[in-house]
């Protein structure tokens, strides 16, 4: 019901505004629905009571680790592919600055910083130029700042990864009825991490956003005229450029060598 943790990113994916993040993709993304952690909560001291009378007779100080990785493992990397999916099939419709596409990139690295100042702050500036000239407002830059201290502080858990003792939960987990577990589902190993990110994705929209899902279709060809524009900015922009280059190229002995490098970065373009 907010803007913080993995929703705010979803919606800075889903809206393009976010081309970078600092992480990992290798990392596990040791993610827990709410409604996981609310049920958890809730068997822990009935298992305490009534299964877990051993802790107490053995002097034993309880820890339940309610993870993901160890069960039910997914990557950064992952969630990516699921992100832009998602947003690929249910876009959103308003607030869209580019098509959804992120990396994860070492946050420390100038490769981060590089992709940050090209593809946050460059287009946030052009951006807020023109709307000064429109007569409005001026908000990207405002946007992608709030969109940096959000990737600082998930930064830590999207570079670093854990790997922990789960044998008390598993042991709750067992001890669960049939009905028990269906009532208070807490295991995580039953999660399917696809459908899951989708659901946030269109909850992100939904709920929100407050955007109507009856309009998905308006949404859709809204993305297919961006891929489009994008396309045929890159082109043209390549095309400058080789145009600049050329003569040099030429005097060189380098115009095939270039074209060899420009027809797969054109080819890219158009993914």
């Amino acid at each position: 019901d907010n803007f913080n943790g993995p929703a705010g990113v979803c919606l800075a994916a889903g809206t393009g505004i976010m081309r970078v993040m600092p992480g990992r993709e290798e990392v596990l993304a040791d993610v827990i629905p709410m409604d996981v952690v609310a049920n958890f909560t809730l068997a822990v001291p009935w298992y305490l009571t009534y299964k877990g009378t051993h802790f107490k007779e053995n002097n034993e100080v309880p820890v339940f680790n309610l993870t993901s990785g160890s069960t039910n493992s997914c990557k950064w990397e992952t969630w990516v592919q699921h992100i832009v999916g998602s947003y690929k099939k249910y876009p959103l419709e308003n607030k869209i600055f580019r098509r959804p596409h992120f990396y994860f990139a070492d946050g420390k690295s100038w490769y981060y910083y590089f992709r940050r100042l090209v593809f946050h702050i460059f287009p946030a500036k052009a951006a807020d130029f023109l709307y000064r000239l429109a007569g409005k407002q001026p908000k990207m830059i405002k946007a992608v700042e709030k969109l940096d201290r959000v990737c600082t502080e998930l930064g830590f858990f999207t570079t670093n990864g854990w790997r922990w003792d789960t044998r008390n939960f598993q042991a709750l987990v067992r001890s669960l009825s049939e009905h028990d577990r269906h009532e208070f589902e807490c295991d995580m190993s039953t999660l399917h991490w696809p459908s899951y990110v989708e659901s946030m994705c269109i909850g992100v929209k939904k709920f929100l956003l407050h955007e109507d899902m009856a309009r998905v279709h308006i949404a859709r060809r809204t993305q297919t005229r961006m891929m489009v524009a994008n396309f045929v900015f890159k082109v043209a922009l390549l095309s400058l450029i080789v145009k600049l280059l050329l003569p040099f190229l030429r005097r060189r002995g380098l115009a095939r060598s270039a074209w060899l490098l420009l027809i797969p970065l054109l080819l890219s373009s158009m993914s």
